[in-house]
């Protein structure tokens, strides 16, 4: 406070002493006073000010033509108001960075409430995935304990061969009676479906393995090794009739993960991680020719799918979007963007008129291809493999807590569930339906550090059930 300043407080005050202080200059030494929260006489003016306020309005009270029992409430209702008031009171407000912990907290409260569903499956999935070394059972459940309209009737084991891997793929042979198991790391298993039994195993060499596609007639097997190698099995006698070792030199061959085969006319058409398009000649195994899909290479993920008759290929991307292209005529049909993040799985249904997709973000969508138009999405779940029925009306599809369930596509509802056990800590990554829509096939694998020691889980268990639904 300056000197100017403090004389004419001080003449205010010795003025107010005397009694001679007017309304004018006593509003003069309150506005001095409440200037200065420094000064030793401000919260007693505060509260003196707060005082002869109370008492004018008490006094413009008893101006007015009002009852004596409302002027009174009035009147203790002000005192009251007066006397509550602490020095806190006349403190500043909180600014709103002092209440940035309530918000944040509030938010984070709403956010655990609306995606609960979705981090269980997550917290189920990391939390048994990182459980102790304590033994973990085989037993999944009894076969043929009946559960509605799925029934388990066998539980298959294949022989490993070294490390079993993530990418283990199931598929029946065109009549489902076969079902045949891919092992990464260089095994092919053929089990008879309705016994259980082993009918095959058809050994790679170690080599990994990537796809596999039977011929129309089913009695012959395309496997896609790593490196390009294509083998051509013998599917009723077990034996190999013909390998060839695709391979050019502006062609990296080696990352080529799936293939399809037009037998009539001995050509395979491969994808390799580059998205690079390729027809080779299956006689000879010499290019015909190749185009690419995108000229930015980093933006092509894991996923991708042949339609069943060989038409259309679709390449998932980072970030959501899958690539429709028609094979033949090196044409890009669509540009789907209606995944929020990266592609999981993508499967198309028996004549390729739909296609299905798994998003890592927990979403999942249905699209019709003439139309390329989305006519059923689901949010909010975590599948991470599906199949269509072949009647395409459903869809089926694994989590990683061990559920298989099943949707009905038109009315985007769940219609089943039937869960692989509790007392196996087993999720599923790949589904297989049968073509005549009997039997539902699931790749399992256990999530214990004992069975992968290096991250990699083991998956050398098939679950098979009979399925009755519509």
């Amino acid at each position: 406070m300056d000197e100017r300043v403090r004389r004419q407080l001080v003449q205010l005050r010795e003025l107010q002493r005397d009694g001679k202080l007017t309304s004018q200059q006593q509003l003069e030494l309150y506005r001095l006073i409440a200037a200065d929260p420094e000064h030793a006489d401000y919260w007693e003016y505060v509260d003196r000010m707060n005082q002869d306020v109370a008492q004018h309005i008490g006094s413009y009270l008893d101006s007015q033509n009002l009852r004596p029992a409302v002027r009174d409430r009035i009147r203790e209702r002000l005192r009251n108001q007066v006397r509550s008031r602490t020095w806190r009171d006349y403190l500043p407000k909180p600014h709103l960075l002092m209440r940035l912990p309530i918000v944040v907290a509030t938010i984070a409260l709403l956010v655990l409430i609306t995606t609960w569903p979705q981090l269980y499956s997550y917290i189920q999935f990391i939390g048994t995935a990182l459980l102790s070394d304590n033994a973990v059972t085989t037993e999944i459940t009894q076969p043929g304990m009946v559960d509605d309209d799925v029934t388990l009737i066998h539980t298959l084991e294949w022989e490993e061969n070294g490390e079993v891997g993530w990418d283990d793929q199931l598929l029946f042979s065109p009549d489902g009676k076969t079902l045949v198991g891919l092992n990464t790391n260089g095994l092919v298993t053929l089990w008879d479906v309705e016994t259980g039994a082993v009918l095959h195993t058809l050994d790679g060499e170690s080599f990994s393995i990537y796809d596999a596609m039977f011929s129309p007639d089913g009695r012959e097997l395309y496997v896609l090794q790593e490196a390009g190698s294509i083998v051509q099995w013998d599917v009723v006698r077990g034996e190999e009739i013909a390998s060839v070792q695709l391979s050019d030199d502006d062609i990296d061959a080696s990352t080529i993960g799936t293939f399809f085969v037009y037998s009539e006319e001995q050509i395979v058409a491969t994808v390799n991680a580059a998205g690079l398009i390729a027809f080779w000649s299956l006689e000879d195994a010499h290019l015909i020719r190749a185009y690419e899909t995108t000229s930015n290479v980093d933006r092509i993920s894991v996923a991708k799918e042949f339609s069943p008759d060989g038409q259309f290929l679709a390449i998932a991307e980072h970030g959501g979007t899958i690539t429709l292209w028609r094979v033949r005529d090196s044409e890009n049909v669509y540009e789907f963007t209606d995944l929020p993040s990266t592609a999981a799985d993508i499967e198309f249904n028996s004549d390729g008129t739909l296609m299905g997709a798994t998003a890592f973000d927990t979403d999942m969508h249905v699209w019709d291809i003439p139309s390329g138009q989305v006519i059923q999405s689901w949010s909010r779940i975590y599948e991470t493999t599906i199949a269509f029925s072949p009647n395409s009306q459903l869809l089926a599809t694994g989590r990683p807590t061990g559920d298989l369930l099943f949707w009905h596509i038109q009315e985007g509802s769940q219609i089943h569930t039937t869960s692989i056990g509790n007392e196996m800590q087993s999720g599923i990554n790949s589904v297989a339906w049968s073509p005549d829509g009997q039997f539902m096939a699931a790749k399992l694998y256990l999530r214990t550090s004992e069975d992968f020691p290096n991250g990699a889980p083991r998956t050398n268990t098939v679950a098979l059930w009979r399925v009755n639904l519509p």
